[in-house]
């Protein structure tokens, strides 16, 4: 998450001149530009591998981020977009395992969308059972 912080800098240009009769004089103009100073957190990381592709009666969806994952959800959709397969599971640390059976999928090629609150991705998976 990235916090803005508004701040405003104050440029002060001018010529000033000094007299011996009249003492020193200055000519100064105040200019106000508004400027971003920023705190920014840095984005989680996530390592994603989903294994064995091609599979044959199941497929591993392996997770593991610098913070805590929470729900991981797991979706398998064909290639007409239809979804053929969803599973979800609440992740109580940084890293996950989720197996999934293939046995209810006919042979082809389909899509995997893995999504956290924090993350999503799509995989190609093909499967040969």
């Amino acid at each position: 998450m990235k916090k803005i912080i508004p701040l405003f800098v104050l440029l002060f240009t001018g010529v000033a001149a000094a007299s011996a009769q009249t003492g020193a004089t200055a000519h100064v103009t105040v200019t106000q530009v508004p400027c971003a100073l920023g705190v920014q957190t840095p984005e989680p990381v996530y390592n994603l591998r989903v294994f064995p592709n091609p599979a044959n009666t199941f497929f591993q969806v392996n997770l593991q981020s610098d913070q805590l994952i929470g729900k991981m959800e797991v979706v398998v959709f064909n290639l007409l977009g239809q979804q053929m397969l969803t599973r979800s599971e609440q992740v109580n640390g940084r890293k996950t395992q989720l197996e999934v059976s293939t046995a209810e999928m006919k042979a082809g090629t389909y899509f995997i969308r893995i999504s956290t609150p924090g993350f999503s991705k799509v995989e190609r998976i093909t499967i040969n059972n």
